[in-house]
């Protein structure tokens, strides 16, 4: 008898709190001012259960010698509450900077793999994969989900959960937040993205939007979700592209078949 994939579920909290237009300096008044009410939003969410909560792409910017006034305020409410808070930053080290998605009260750091050419020219790309210590829990960054590949290296890896940061355009804000669903339906995984000038989604690994609502910086804004994990894998998980390459391939023999038959001489047919 077939035995049905393991389920286990995360209650998860989506949260975009209102700011200026532009990344904001960590160490600055705005930069503070978010922090403080993002720290007072993730303490409502835990009160209603969230066990994680993941905050916006590029929301901050921060060097070495600014970004304990990020990390600081989000360990200690992280660690008061027992949870995992997921932030997004513009992280400048030793002259280098990276989109970062920062994991805290562990501070396990991710830097986004695919950068959008012509807009993130100034970043260097990442190369490191991530999850949250103790859980198959993988950290991604927006544009990370604009393509199959890194999904599915993650969910090959074991990973069940993507906690994904994000920006969007206000405009693309369906289309990008469905293909990241669709993402997730490819290779059984549950998703979490949080953008800023977008759309709040969670959904499940059989894309089930389980919660979502529109963003913007004008206003603040959260969700809760309890997303089911699932621990099989997809055949697209399993075997990447081969029914597209197949059906290329199919596609090719029969145009080549369809052009040696039309170039042949009929029958009975001569020159002369």
């Amino acid at each position: 008898m077939a035995v049905a994939p393991e389920r286990d579920t995360v209650r998860i909290g989506l949260l975009a709190v209102s700011q200026p237009p532009e990344y904001v300096p960590a160490n600055s008044a705005d930069g503070r001012d978010m922090v403080a009410r993002a720290v007072s939003e993730i303490d409502r969410l835990a009160d209603q259960g969230a066990q994680v909560v993941v905050l916006p792409e590029k929301a901050w910017t921060a060097d070495e010698s600014t970004l304990t006034d990020l990390s600081g305020p989000l360990t200690e409410v992280a660690t008061r509450r027992g949870i995992h808070v997921v932030a997004g930053l513009v992280k400048t080290a030793g002259g280098i900077s990276v989109n970062a998605a920062i994991a805290y009260p562990s501070g396990v750091e991710y830097a986004k793999h695919r950068l959008i050419p012509g807009l993130e020219d100034d970043l260097e790309p990442g190369r490191a994969w991530q999850r949250i210590p103790g859980e198959p829990w993988a950290l991604a960054v927006c544009f990370d989900l604009d393509g199959p590949d890194l999904v599915r290296e993650n969910r090959n890896r074991g990973e069940t959960l993507l906690l994904v940061p994000a920006l969007d355009f206000t405009n693309d804000r369906w289309l990008h937040s469905r293909m990241a669903i669709m993402r997730g339906i490819e290779s059984g995984i549950g998703i979490a993205r949080a953008p800023q000038l977008g759309e709040l989604v969670a959904s499940d690994s059989r894309g089930h939007i389980l919660a979502s609502a529109r963003t913007d910086v004008t206003v603040t804004r959260s969700v809760l979700a309890t997303i089911a994990l699932d621990s099989g894998k997809t055949v697209y998980a399993r075997f990447g592209d081969w029914f597209a390459w197949l059906s290329v391939a199919v596609f090719a023999a029969s145009f080549i078949g369809s052009f040696r038959r039309r170039s042949r001489p009929a029958a009975g047919s001569s020159d002369g």
